[in-house]
């Protein structure tokens, strides 16, 4: 862990300038390059995931990658602090075993904090012993100082990828959910016959799991509730990497990309399991969505991104899956999406964001420098603020997170 090193720090006050009649450019309250970069290392530092704790610091996480041979990935944490100074980071090595092993490699995929500021990290580790890796995921505690408590093994797979919290509880899911204590013990597996890759939570700690095959529901001691199944035939049909929300009056909204990546099919399914609507959002000729599309669920709308490396749609319909307006231009893609507490969208990617008003007219707009259309990001929403972080290519030639910090405009 590294305490109390700044990285190259620019602090502006909020301002706006006005592009066209209708859209401004936004200018950060302040930005940061964190970077790990020395003695000509060109070290990669790639931003997956980013939260924050109940003192309104910010906290990322990813993968840290030592270029070179041999070639070498740690999990990444780095907390900043309200104005974008450095607190801590960790590269992590969260793996304890017996075996000896040549090398062992980790990425991290999603963070959640509790309110006492500990970190929970969902990851990926690959350990080298002979020519054949052996591959897991995991889970991890950081307190609020970076130091690790613990790390438990959910799985032999590169299977985790979304992690929850809820009730003094964690959930992953995969080949199986688990509920984990918050001191680390697995409480118990619910399997499952294939793979799933989102995992959410009603009010009442219910467990609504997410897969190509459709969605289970559970208990919160991990009983079936209920279930929407597709057919075999069809859920080979589309990819791995659904997204699953909770809808304010609790029904599930399942995000599902086709294989061939021109088609979404979006559904609605009640908490018992019945299907109440299903869409298919298509794109122009041309247009191949890549990488997990984005989805916001509320009581009043439904807002969905897709995009691929050269252009990006937001589509917002209402409860029965009517459109109420559709944004689309050519500057994709979209690695995430956030709704801001007035109600207005934020979409970021390859360094490229924008800000939608409620009607989906963009409104304004930022670009970071040095962001190529392969790259990662991330936005935490807080308060009436939004955090949107980067992976940019450095002065050094590396990869950092760019972080910027903005006010909402009026």
């Amino acid at each position: 862990m590294s305490m109390g090193q700044n990285p190259k720090r620019f602090l502006t006050g909020f301002s706006v300038l006005t592009m066209t009649a209708c859209t401004v450019e936004l200018t950060p309250d302040w930005e940061t390059i964190f970077t790990t970069q020395k003695n000509q290392a060109h070290n990669i530092e790639w931003v997956k995931a980013s939260t924050t704790d109940s003192n309104g610091d910010y906290i990322v996480a990813g993968t840290h990658v030592i270029a070179g041979q041999p070639r070498q990935e740690h999990g990444l944490v780095a907390k900043f602090d309200a104005f974008g100074n450095l607190v801590w980071h960790i590269q992590s090595q969260s793996h304890k075993t017996d075996i000896a092993f040549n090398n062992v490699d980790e990425a991290l995929q999603d963070i959640v904090t509790d309110l006492d500021g500990n970190i929970y990290a969902v990851g990926h580790r690959r350990a080298y012993s002979g020519e054949r890796p052996l591959l897991s995921s995991f889970v991890m505690k950081l307190n609020a100082d970076g130091q690790q408590i613990w790390s438990t093994e959910t799985s032999q797979f590169h299977d985790a990828h979304d992690i929850e919290i809820s009730n003094n509880a964690i959930f992953v899911t995969g080949y199986s959910t688990h509920k984990i204590s918050l001191d680390g013990n697995i409480q118990f597996s619910i399997p499952h016959a294939e793979k799933a890759w989102d995992v959410e939570l009603n009010e009442t700690g219910e467990i609504f799991v997410g897969s190509r095959y459709g969605v289970q529901h559970y208990s919160f001691e991990g009983e079936p509730v209920s279930e929407y199944a597709r057919s075999k035939t069809e859920a080979e049909s589309y990819s791995l990497r659904v997204n699953l929300e909770l809808d304010d009056q609790g029904n599930a909204i399942l995000l599902t990309p086709s294989l061939n990546g021109h088609t979404n099919t979006l559904e609605k399914i009640s908490a018992s399991g019945q299907l109440q609507w299903t869409r298919s959002l298509e794109k122009k000729e041309g247009f191949t969505i890549q990488g997990k599309p984005q989805l916001i669920a509320s009581s009043k709308q439904l807002l969905v991104a897709v995009s691929d490396l050269n252009q990006r749609a937001v589509f917002a319909l209402n409860q029965n899956g009517k459109n109420l307006w559709q944004f689309s231009d050519d500057t994709g893609p979209i690695q995430d999406m956030a709704k801001l507490s007035n109600g207005q969208l934020i979409i970021t990617g390859a360094g490229h964001s924008g800000v939608l008003n409620s009607n989906g007219e963009l409104i304004a707009t930022h670009n970071t420098s040095l962001a190529g259309d392969v790259t990662t990001g991330s936005i935490m929403t807080f308060n009436d603020s939004a955090l949107i972080s980067t992976s940019v290519v450095t002065a050094e030639d590396g990869i950092g997170i760019h972080l910027a910090k903005f006010s909402q405009p009026n």
